[in-house]
């Protein structure tokens, strides 16, 4: 009977121990996303849903975000802060002026140069229905891509990156540890790697009060300008919903998902709508070898003004019926 009393007292004092020892929610919350941004390497999945409701408009308009509620839109991507190199994908079919678009556009961004490529080819067969000429292909976008460039900033990446870790973890700290709620794990998550899964909650107070830390870094740091004057305006015709965001991690801390549930009410000249946004991400290979699958060649660049003279000379191509 004796052993019986060490042993759970021994099993007492060990559970103890091991909850005292665990973070606490919001704690493994902040460090999870500063581990993100650490990260020399990763990549990335995420699926989006998108459900708009806006009352009284036109059939013709309604049709049009019938077509937004029902698309399915994936964007993948992948980073490297070493080379300041990123590609992202987006995929997906979306309904526009009646047709369905096959979406399939890369995206190559070169920060060290300080410039954006974007692959034209998935655009070859529908940017006449975005320009209102249905019927004109646009075979010369084949293999090209076009050059943009990136904004330009007098901040360092590295400083940047410092005041970012910084601004995040300060603007994470101040919200109530009640906000975060530590959820139970299914037995497929386990499986799958998953040590915890955090969900945080904000009121719609809380989270224009988080907006508004995050305008006045950009604000203060990077060069942007925003007045609140504006910030207000908006936030006037604006009401948050619902606010989540769920992470799960790694025993390391490491994100491995995140799914993020938004839903707001607009009101602007007394004409109410709603916005809810779904997107569920995927992270992997964190500080792994990354591979990019587009690196454009030099004599495959074009810029905005030969993208406008080949889009004329398809038109009038197509004119001319050759």
């Amino acid at each position: 009977m004796k052993k019986n009393w060490i042993l759970f007292l021994l099993s007492a004092v060990l559970i103890f121990a091991l909850t005292a020892c665990q973070p606490k929610p919001k704690e493994s919350f902040t460090s999870a996303y500063i581990n993100l941004l650490e990260a020399e390497t990763y990549e990335f999945s995420t699926d989006l849903d998108l459900n708009l409701n806006i009352p009284n408009l036109p059939d013709k308009d309604q049709k049009g975000i019938e077509g937004l509620n029902n698309s399915k839109i994936t964007i993948t991507g992948k980073t490297n802060t070493k080379t300041k190199e990123t590609e992202i994908t987006v995929k997906g079919k979306v309904k526009v002026k009646g047709k369905t678009m096959d979406l399939d556009i890369p995206v190559f961004i070169d920060e060290q140069k300080q410039l954006g490529y974007l692959k034209l080819d998935g655009l070859a067969e529908h940017f006449g229905t975005l320009i209102n000429h249905p019927n004109v292909k646009f075979d010369n976008f084949k293999g090209k891509f076009l050059e943009f460039p990136l904004h330009q900033d007098e901040a360092t990446s590295e400083d940047k990156k410092e005041k970012l870790l910084k601004s995040l973890h300060d603007i994470i700290n101040k919200l109530s540890d009640s906000k975060f709620k530590e959820e139970s794990l299914k037995d497929q998550e386990k499986q799958q790697g998953t040590a915890r899964k955090i969900t945080l909650s904000l009121d719609d107070q809380e989270i224009k009060s988080v907006i508004e830390q995050i305008f006045n870094f950009y604000e203060d740091h990077l060069g942007e300008t925003f007045t609140k004057n504006d910030l207000d305006d908006a936030f006037r015709h604006v009401t948050f919903k619902k606010s989540n965001w769920t992470v799960s991690l790694d025993d390391k801390e490491n994100l491995l998902t995140q799914q993020t549930d938004f839903t707001m009410g607009i009101d602007t000249y007394k004409k109410p709508a709603s916005f809810n946004i779904k997107a569920t991400t995927s992270f992997s290979n964190m500080n792994g070898e990354v591979k990019f699958n587009i690196k454009p060649e030099k004599q495959d660049i074009v810029t905005l003004f030969q993208l406008k003279t080949m889009v004329s000379a398809e038109i009038i191509r197509s004119r001319r019926g050759n």
